[in-house]
């Protein structure tokens, strides 16, 4: 799976602060469910690329 956006922040898991709240769940979520994951960037091109791997069943 891979997600773009135009954002220059760098993408890093975080413990919620506000469980049961909605906001700042996305990395930790992304973490906690794929394989591998990590930031591409194009040189000369703003934002950024966040990619990660999912298994798949045997």
């Amino acid at each position: 799976i891979e997600v773009s956006d135009r954002g220059a922040g760098q993408p890093a898991p975080r413990t919620p602060h506000r469980v049961g709240r909605p906001g700042g769940h996305g990395m930790f979520i992304v973490q906690r469910l794929c394989m591998d994951w990590g930031v591409v960037r194009t040189p000369g091109a703003p934002g950024k690329t966040v990619w990660a791997e999912l298994s798949a069943p045997v």
